[in-house]
């Protein structure tokens, strides 16, 4: 049902963003990883991370908030 609209293979933007507490708004690498589909047809949505220049590595623990991350989530389905 949702097949148009799964995120196949991860998808990487620039934002200009505040991702972490502590920081103001700059550019951030996002990396918006493939949704998943499973035999009954359910999507599990695929995590947002954002690159974290401290450890540098992408990390899960940000700031983002739900509708940004949707947000993210629209905008890399378009091709």
């Amino acid at each position: 049902m949702f097949k148009n609209n799964v995120i196949e293979c991860d998808r990487f933007l620039l934002i200009r963003c505040r991702a972490f507490r502590g920081e103001g708004v700059r550019w951030n690498k996002i990396l918006v990883a493939a949704d998943t589909v499973d035999d009954d047809g359910n999507v599990t949505f695929g995590t947002i991370r954002v690159w974290d220049s401290v450890c540098g590595c992408f990390t899960s623990c940000h700031c983002l908030s739900a509708k940004l991350q949707a947000k993210l989530r629209r905008t890399s389905q378009k091709d």
